[in-house]
């Protein structure tokens, strides 16, 4: 069987084109052909689908070399062999400079066997030469300056290009692995995988995001991603292949999740140290300005003014120590029933001192909303940092508002990341008109550490701290964002359970309540251990001290059996904290009662105590929490 060649003849005499397909086959082609011979005729069947064009010199209506000028014009790369009866050598010389393979006489036709197999060689070169120059076009222009690693390779899988990320990923330089085989980067156990994808891309298909194994030079596998497919030439022609791949190794993220952890731990220590020793230093500046308004000469005199300043001045700091916990989430939460209107309202003057001129701050408040249970504090820094974050996307100035409103939950299904159940909710809108959030990073700005803003513009810390006080607030924050026309936050809050109902009771007394019970105080700050002892001994009780919890277990053991109530720091030294104290006595004395006392945590599980003292307390709030407690059954 002979080598099957397709072939477009410009031929108008029969005899002649038989002389012609006779000699193929005597070269060992087995031609399938179409004869024409006029110029429509010709552009009629001119196409990619055959390997030759044999034309005559000259015909009637048609000649070679205007044959030859069409196939040019085509683009087409298709050998092309003129054949004459007579040709001059000066024609002949023009027709190859004009792109011509051969030309023939047609007393010589021994000779086409050779010239077309010399033609179609020449063919194949050409086409070879301009895919790869095309193929290494298309690939530099792409790949030189790409982070990731782009590599081609041939359907074999030989190497034949490797762009700077490559080097980078994997090692090696250009010079060492073009035209040696990709298995070079193929752990022993994938070898397979490249066997399937080179079977994938010959099928004419690509392999995206593919998460595999690669090894670097130095040995090193590394986790890729990577996306496979075939590379065309202009006939739609697979000639190759392109990679890219892209380190997703799980250890960097890993480690930048280890280090975030890190961060927020060292800030909650800080926040947990700092506030133990400042809320003490806070509860003795507290307890020390009430003492004195006691002797001042009355509620009008001057230092009555500047006791009570001292008061407030101590309270606000304690606000500050409380917002610093907030970080570290060992903030005890105190719950109450709040009216958000008045809270808003109330902080509305400070806010628009905060905003600035630029920007017009609106309130749009409902009346007569339901009371919300919440944290006051905690609640003020949400509304705190929603406006903050406005600010910062309105920096040529713009519109705020603030809204609150009444909605209900229906469904069954609590929204996303709360544990909310159906019922009515006090919403909270911020609305600014600022510059938006693109959507690719709405699903990140509650994420810690996450910011757009410039180096030293943003913490992270903001819209993190926001979605943690919602979530212990049993509530959700909802949020819409339009690039360029601003952003609103929708926060809920749970309404209060029961509703505040005034007491028709008398206006609460100064007066501190009394008692004879016996107290042990155990506090290792000595001020605030003297002074809770001074307050106490005033209002009549028996007291009993220790700096630590070894050595209020001596002072136990001396007066067991008078001994009525515990008031513990949480935080003490010799290793035995305020909660592990308690468990013992209350292990000797089950009818012991106990209030634990700390600047930042409230957490009473681990005993049976009775009470909770956070500081700063005043004096009024420990001798009430004091008599509450040994009241109660």
């Amino acid at each position: 069987m002979g080598k099957p060649i397709r072939i477009l003849m410009v031929e108008d005499n029969p005899d002649d084109a038989e002389l012609l397909l006779r000699e193929l086959r005597r070269a060992g082609y087995t031609p399938d052909w179409r004869r024409v011979d006029t110029e429509p005729e010709f552009l009629a069947h001119l196409g990619p689908g055959y390997d030759l064009v044999l034309s005559d010199y000259a015909m009637p209506q048609f000649g070679g070399l205007r044959a030859l000028e069409l196939l040019t014009q085509s683009g087409l790369e298709i050998p092309f062999i003129l054949v004459s009866g007579t040709i001059g050598e000066d024609v002949a010389v023009s027709a190859m400079r004009d792109g011509a393979a051969d030309y023939l006489l047609k007393d010589r036709l021994v000779r086409l066997g050779p010239a077309v197999a010399q033609a179609l060689a020449q063919g194949q070169a050409r086409r070879q030469r301009r895919q790869a120059e095309e193929m290494q076009a298309r690939f530099a222009a792409v790949v030189e300056f790409s982070d990731d690693a782009i590599i081609s390779k041939t359907v074999e899988g030989v190497v034949t290009g490797w762009n700077p990320g490559a080097e980078k990923l994997f090692g090696y330089a250009a010079s060492e692995i073009v035209g040696r085989s990709i298995l070079t980067l193929f752990p022993a156990d994938r070898v397979a995988e490249e066997r399937d994808i080179l079977a994938r891309v010959a099928r004419g298909e690509g392999v995206s995001h593919l998460e595999t194994v690669r090894v670097t030079k130095q040995g090193k596998h590394l986790d890729v991603s990577m996306t496979i497919s075939p590379l065309r030439d202009a006939a739609d022609k697979i000639i190759g292949i392109s990679t890219i791949a892209r380190n997703i190794t799980e250890q960097k993220r890993l480690e930048a999740q280890f280090r975030q952890a890190q961060k927020m731990e060292a800030i909650g220590q800080l926040a947990g140290g700092v506030a133990h020793d400042f809320n003490n230093i806070l509860t003795v500046i507290h307890c020390n300005a009430s003492l004195l308004l006691e002797t001042t000469g009355g509620p009008d005199s001057e230092a009555s003014a500047l006791a009570q300043q001292i008061i407030e001045t101590a309270e606000r700091a304690a606000g500050l120590t409380r917002q610093l916990l907030l970080f570290g989430r060992k903030q005890a939460m105190e719950m109450a029933d709040l009216d958000l209107r008045e809270i808003v309202q109330n902080l509305a003057v400070m806010l628009g001192r905060l905003l600035g001129e630029d920007i017009h701050l609106v309130a749009d408040c409902a009346p007569n909303l339901p009371p919300m249970r919440g944290d006051r504090t905690m609640i003020e820094q949400v509304l705190l940092n929603l406006v903050v974050n406005s600010r910062d996307a309105m920096p040529s100035g713009g519109r705020l508002t603030l809204a609150t409103s009444l909605v209900s939950l229906d469904s069954a299904t609590p929204p996303s990341g709360s544990e909310a159940t159906p019922g009515p909710y006090i919403r909270l809108s911020v609305t600014d008109t600022g510059t938006g959030i693109a959507p690719e990073h709405l699903s990140r700005i509650f994420e810690p550490f996450f910011t757009t803003k410039e180096v030293g513009k943003g913490t992270g810390l903001g819209l993190a701290t926001v979605y943690g006080i919602l979530k212990q607030h049993r509530g959700w924050i909802e949020v819409q964002s339009v690039v360029g026309e601003g952003t609103t936050f929708h926060v809920h809050f749970p309404v209060a359970e029961r509703p505040v109902v005034a007491s028709p009771a008398a206006a609460p007394s100064n007066e501190l309540p009394r008692g004879t019970e016996s107290i042990l105080v155990v506090e290792d700050e000595p001020a605030l251990r003297a002074l809770a002892k001074l307050v106490l001994q005033r209002c009549g009780y028996n007291v009993l001290e220790a700096g630590s919890g070894v050595s209020a277990l001596k002072v136990w053991a001396a007066n067991r059996a008078k001994i009525r109530l515990l008031l513990t720091d949480m935080v003490m030294p010799d290793g035995m904290t305020g909660g592990e104290l308690a468990v013992r006595l209350q292990g000797e004395d089950p009818g012991l009662k106990v209030i634990l006392t700390s600047g930042y945590n409230a957490e009473t599980t681990q005993t049976n105590a009775d009470g909770f003292l956070a500081k700063p307390y005043s004096p009024i709030k420990l001798a009430r929490v004091v008599r509450e407690c040994l009241d109660r059954k």
